[in-house]
């Protein structure tokens, strides 16, 4: 029997996944009916969506399916190629401005068209020649500064011209150098953005000094161009320059994220309650002093101001004490204040630095019965910031962390490595899966208009149904296909569930702008916190072993679900839906079960070399002969 025809035949016997079916334990299968013969031919174009802001991009892929699945197939005038299953994937060029796709197919003597219009940003640059423009850029939102801060700013104008910026009562025609064009972001991944090198970008900056004082001012722009004349605007964003200016402020939400900058990258999360000192703000987000040479950037929406007037928060490192039991050790830190407290790892060290505070370290109480830590030490880092620093004993594997404020203490909980069953390694260990996405929004989605959340749920439960035969307890943070589960809910349920390993199972795509066809495409395992590090290297090889598809490697990725620090946890892009060849295989269950052994067989491979040995018991009879100690049999089910 031909692939094709095998493809055809799988397809048509998978049944739909309803979403109002939910408890049927039921196969992820296309949404897309394919035509029986003798009806009219049909085209699908699955992405771009209807109406699309792409950005700035040169060209775009457009997938769908058509039916029945031989015929001509051209879109834009480019003839795309077509599988067994009637999918297909072509690149095309595109314009700014309103886009129209056409599609147009041609089975027997028929014809028949399908078209898509999407919106395409045109390039950043410089106005076009002629009269003087200036287009602004920076700042683009509200500043409040102080004294010592840096005022940048940007504008696009024509090339060749002499630009400045001035801010009434504190800067006057302050020069603007021209550049050649704004330095390339980064568009996805390892995808950097074209950069633009026509000229006529104008920077420049201003460091206030203690004198100045401004209130709601603009920042004016004004350009001379000696063949085009002159030309002003102002900034999208005002300044305020205020250099006596602090308040408190304090984590209204029950968990605040920060980032290291206004528009930059998650930092730290604090807990609610939380007390800081506040000295800028930037649109919508205040910057929190953290000591002399270290801030955070918190949204203003997850912050209450106290009142004016209220002291800056202060507090002393006193008593630490260390609690252990077998599966973690507790060390709690007596600090008067909630004050912003962060944990590191450094070369097998954990970290723990209170900001605004000072050590007065007198005590520190070990556990008589502690085999985990094996000792804490100190340090008054700056004026700002004491640091405790625990090390654990040799051989010692920290699992996870939390750290939570109770009363006048934080309390930093270690997790040791879990002990191995008895009957299976994995008895004992829950693990909580997280089939990625739900509800109506189609964030992936198959040429053949498979639903990414239904395929990453078929999955879940097919890993589900190993892992509960190796005698796992296992936690799905949705059942059901129309079941709808915020982000971070799914990491709460970890949490609550106090999984011992967190597993969030997705299929791949790329955004507009990027072709899919350049370079062989596949599978890649995410991961954020050092202990999930050596998890995520056992997926990548285990489905390197398993799998037919690329290996577009393990990376370190800053995504919501697995920034969790109490349990290794890793994303799994298993395959790309967006490509036609990789959603067949999707579909399939045999791909779907070699998937399900892949990621079983990586969790084997992890938990052999990082469990402990099986809690020693005397029998209360005599019996029989008894397993090493530290023996623990492969999983049943898995063959190897």
């Amino acid at each position: 029997m031909s692939n094709s025809l095998l493809l055809i035949l799988l397809f048509l016997l998978v049944p739909v996944l309803h979403a109002a079916d939910a408890g049927a334990e039921t196969e992820v299968s296309s949404h897309s009916h394919l035509s029986q013969e003798g009806t009219a031919p049909e085209i699908r174009i699955a992405y771009p969506w209807p109406n699309e802001a792409v950005g700035s991009v040169r060209s775009v892929f457009v997938y769908g399916s058509v039916s029945p699945s031989s015929g001509t197939l051209t879109v834009n005038g480019s003839s795309a190629a077509l599988t067994g299953l009637g999918q297909f994937l072509q690149v095309i060029p595109v314009e700014p401005g309103t886009f129209t796709i056409r599609a147009e197919f041609l089975s027997g003597s028929e014809v028949v068209a399908a078209t898509r219009a999407i919106v395409v940003s045109p390039p950043p640059g410089p106005p076009p020649p002629g009269k003087a423009a200036v287009m602004p850029l920076e700042p683009k939102a509200d500043l409040l500064l102080k004294s010592g801060d840096w005022v940048r700013v940007a504008a696009w104008a024509q090339p060749g011209g002499a630009m400045a910026f001035r801010i009434k009562g504190v800067v006057e025609d302050a020069p603007m150098a021209e550049t050649a064009g704004p330095d390339p972001g980064v568009y996805f991944a390892e995808y950097l953005k074209d950069p633009v090198r026509t000229g006529g970008y104008y920077v420049g900056a201003y460091q206030l000094k203690g004198t100045d004082r401004a209130k709601d001012r603009e920042i004016e722009f004004s350009f001379k161009h000696p063949a085009f004349g002159k030309a002003k605007a102002a900034s999208p964003g005002r300044l305020t320059a205020d250099p006596g200016f602090w308040r408190v402020g304090q984590v209204s939400a029950r968990l605040a994220g920060t980032r290291s900058g206004s528009d930059a990258g998650q930092l730290y999360f604090f807990q609610q309650g939380t007390r800081f000192l506040i000295d800028g703000k930037a649109g919508e987000r205040w910057r929190i002093r953290l000591s002399g040479t270290e801030e955070a950037w918190i949204d203003e929406k997850n912050v209450e101001l106290r009142p004016e007037g209220t002291p800056p928060p202060s507090a002393k490192l006193e008593t630490i004490v260390v609690r252990s039991s077998d599966s973690h050790a507790d060390v709690e830190f007596t600090v008067g204040a909630p004050v912003p407290a962060v944990v590191s790892q450094e070369d097998g060290v954990v970290k723990v630095s209170f900001y605004d505070t000072r050590e007065h370290v007198n005590w520190i109480v070990y556990d008589d019965n502690d085999s985990f830590v094996r000792e804490v030490r100190w340090r008054q880092e700056n004026s700002d910031k004491a640091s405790a620093f625990i090390h654990l004993r040799e051989g010692e594997r920290l699992w996870g962390y939390s750290l939570r404020r109770t009363g006048e203490r934080y309390v930093l909980t270690l997790r040791r490595a879990p002990r191995a069953g008895r009957r299976s390694l994995f008895e004992g260990l829950t693990v909580v899966l997280d089939p990625g996405h739900s509800g109506p929004d189609l964030v992936g989605i198959g040429p053949l208009s498979t639903r990414e959340q239904d395929a990453n749920l078929s999955l879940a439960r097919r890993v589900r149904d190993r892992l509960l035969s190796e005698k796992a307890s296992v936690v799905l943070t949705r059942e059901t296909a129309s079941e709808v589960v915020p982000l971070t809910r799914r990491t709460e349920i970890a949490v609550e569930n106090k999984a011992d390993i967190f597993l969030s199972l997705h299929f791949n795509a790329f955004p507009p702008g990027i072709d899919p066809l350049a370079e062989p495409r596949g599978f890649s395992m995410f991961h954020h916190q050092p202990q999930s590090v050596e998890l995520s290297r056992e997926l990548q090889l285990s489905y390197r072993d398993r799998i037919p598809l690329a290996s577009n490697g393990m990376r370190f990725a800053d995504f919501h679900v697995i920034r969790m620090t109490e349990m290794p946890s890793v994303l799994l892009e298993s395959a790309f839906i967006m490509l036609p060849e990789q959603e067949a295989l999707i579909l399939d269950p045999k791909f779907q079960d070699k998937l399900s052994h892949a990621i079983v067989e990586a969790l084997w491979r992890f938990l052999r070399k990082n469990l402990r040995e099986p809690m020693k018991v005397a029998p209360a009879v005599p019996q029989g002969p008894r397993p090493k100690p530290g023996q623990a049999a492969g999983p049943g089910t898995l063959k190897r």
